[in-house]
């Protein structure tokens, strides 16, 4: 491209009448909101402490939002113990298709997550997303779309190059709150 070419930012959709249908399968009220959230392997230095997201999400819970745990296999130890604290909790660690993984995350309100591809596709999908960065600078590797907020480690704790455990649970919930009144505005 030409210097200065700027690009559209990726763009996913989900049918509506598929996103109904996943919907009424899945018993999912659409009147509520949910609060997606992705750990990634909780044993990997990219993820979250898993009893931060245990904490901001009881406080969303407590709204009356509904938790739902989303990606595969490496999470399935993350949504373990967000259920064990968190039971009303839907996990959607062992979704069959990728279209049923693109429909929980299309139909939630907002994306709680770590750096890695769902995060991206949440982006792609126009939710509005607060992704957790540690090692990877997110200018470099985040998504472009701009309903994305990026929470990275302070510069000034020992972890900032190399992990997330530096990022505070008041800054993600600041962040959520953030998004959250875009989304009602």
């Amino acid at each position: 491209p030409a210097a200065g070419t700027e690009w559209p930012a990726p763009r996913l959709v989900v049918d509506p009448a598929e996103l109904g249908e996943w919907r009424q399968r899945h018993k999912i009220d659409a009147g509520r909101p949910a609060l997606a959230l992705y750990t990634a392997d909780i044993e990997n230095f990219r993820s979250w402490p898993i009893e931060r997201f245990i904490s901001v999400a009881r406080d969303h819970h407590d709204r009356g939002w509904a938790i739902w745990i989303v990606g595969g296999p490496r999470e399935r130890a993350g949504a373990v113990k967000i259920r064990a604290a968190i039971p009303e909790a839907i996990d959607f660690t062992s979704t069959p298709s990728i279209a049923d993984a693109m429909c929980q995350i299309a139909a939630s309100t907002m994306f709680l997550g770590v750096d890695g591809g769902i995060s991206h596709a949440a982006a792609a999908l126009n939710v509005p997303c607060a992704l957790i960065y540690g090692l990877n600078r997110p200018y470099v590797h985040g998504p472009v779309n701009s309903h994305v907020r990026f929470i990275e480690p302070p510069l000034s704790t020992p972890s900032w190059v190399k992990d997330t455990r530096g990022i505070s649970e008041t800054r993600v919930r600041e962040v959520l709150a953030g998004l959250s009144a875009g989304i009602h505005n």
